[in-house]
């Protein structure tokens, strides 16, 4: 009886001890991190590990600048949102900024949430950013108590790199290409002048190259890789004076909302590093399907966890399409017809498509595994209006259906990294209870053989 209540000891210890390791591995504080847009001291605010029931954030950084000496703009992303900062001048000369923002909705469908841009004007240097780690978050449900942190950190990402996934952390790298690095490369096709970057080592593309694509209208092709970008630099209408560069990288991780939202017919998905509007078109070009294949365009509202089609076009022979885009967040490419644009089209033309299949378009180039050179003509652009303007579902879907199946690869956006913790500690937990259960039955066993 003695060593039957020890074990019984041990199993229960042990059931407390995974049950407490697992609430406190789900429980980890959500992440604030902050990314140059490519706009002079201007940045774009993301909270990782988001609980995706939200309706209410607030959160602070502190800034390296006394509160007379800048002036500062915030822009919200989202419809419906209710936000506001206050500022605290400290006495060591550095700004507390308290970030307030309310929605009477979840604020975003997934385990990533974009809070919006933060810019300042009239600064020396560019600004260097520390927080108290105090964060408060409301859901519906618990709008009177909520979830405190108080251990909440911080990523300033001077710059994203080409990885799609890699980032610097607070480290700085060399400016962007100027033209006169790079004007070298222009070549003359069938009386066109044409040029080639390779971006895959620096994915930003610097307004004093794209000034020169648009004075000399040249068409340019940006090789990263997997995908390319193509620009035609007699569309580059007028750049930003802020605007130092845009960064075109794409982050190719698969997050499981999308996926849903796409009843898993997504062949691809993007998030840009870039986000919002561009002065021109830019055409992408990317392998997303097979030969013939209808593939449809649709941009994911982080909101209400719904895709919007945008277009869609054929595949060519090797299953490449280009989209004209002239705006840029989160995309995803899908197969199924979500929205029934195809019974929509009584006539099928070239036009009714959303613009002219990518056989035609890049004639005598799909096959190739260089990109074309010369850019196709951008039928129809993707412009879409900002976040505040994009309607609300009145019927967003359950996170509770989210696949339990991790994402095919580890996003930044720690959508999939906080799943994948549940997933891993559940493991864990079932692991060790078959582990107690077995030794419990083997004990029990050898008492039973010992009394006969």
């Amino acid at each position: 009886m003695k060593r039957l209540r020890r074990i019984g000891i041990f199993v229960t210890f042990l059931l407390v001890f995974v049950l407490t390791a697992g609430a406190a591995f789900a429980a980890s504080p959500p992440h604030i991190r902050l990314e140059e847009t490519g706009a002079k001291d201007e940045y774009k605010i993301t909270i990782q590990n988001w609980d995706s029931q939200a309706v209410s954030v607030q959160f602070d950084l502190i800034v390296n600048v006394e509160k007379p000496k800048y002036q500062m703009d915030w822009a919200v992303q989202g419809d419906g949102v209710y936000h506001h900062i206050e500022e605290q001048a400290l006495e060591d000369g550095q700004t507390k900024l308290t970030f307030y923002v309310d929605r009477l909705q979840p604020i975003s469908n997934s385990a990533s949430a974009s809070i919006g841009k933060l810019s300042f004007q009239k600064l020396k240097k560019a600004p260097s950013f520390t927080t108290s780690g105090y964060m408060k978050v409301l859901r519906a449900d618990n709008l009177e108590e909520g979830e405190v942190y108080q251990d909440t950190e911080l990523t300033l990402s001077r710059y994203r790199s080409s990885g799609g996934s890699h980032y610097s952390g607070s480290t700085r790298f060399d400016l962007p290409r100027e033209w006169a690095e790079v004007s070298g490369g222009v070549t003359s096709v069938n009386g066109i002048s044409c040029i080639t970057l390779d971006m895959r080592e620096d994915g930003r593309l610097s307004a004093d190259v794209l000034k020169n694509l648009a004075k000399r209208k040249i068409q340019a092709t940006l090789d990263f890789g997997s995908y390319q970008w193509l620009i035609d630099g007699a569309e580059v209408g007028d750049i930003p004076d802020s605007q130092n560069y845009y960064d075109l990288t794409l982050d190719l991780t698969r997050l499981q909302n999308v996926s849903m939202a796409a009843k898993k017919s997504d062949t691809m998905q993007f998030e840009s590093a870039y986000d919002g509007a561009l002065p021109f078109t830019a055409v992408l070009r990317c392998k997303a399907g097979q030969g013939g294949q209808i593939l449809f365009l649709a941009h994911y509202h982080q909101q209400n966890g719904l895709l919007e089609y945008v277009s869609h076009q054929t595949a060519d022979s090797g299953g490449y399409v280009a989209f004209p885009f002239r705006h840029l967040s989160r995309y995803a490419i899908v197969t199924e017809d979500l929205w029934g644009v195809l019974e929509k089209e009584s006539q099928p033309s070239a036009d009714s498509s959303g613009g002219s299949t990518v056989g035609s378009v890049l004639a005598g180039t799909a096959d190739k595994n260089t990109p074309p050179i010369i850019v196709p003509p951008a039928n129809d652009p993707v412009v879409l209006e900002d976040e505040a303007n994009d309607p609300v579902s009145p019927e967003p879907p359950a996170l509770d259906n989210v696949p339990e199946e991790e994402p095919e690869s580890v996003p930044v956006s720690g959508e999939a990294d906080s799943g994948k913790g549940i997933v891993i500690g559940a493991a864990v937990v079932g692991v060790l209870l078959c582990a107690a259960v077995i030794v419990l039955a083997i004990v029990m066993y050898r008492k039973r053989r010992g009394q006969q």
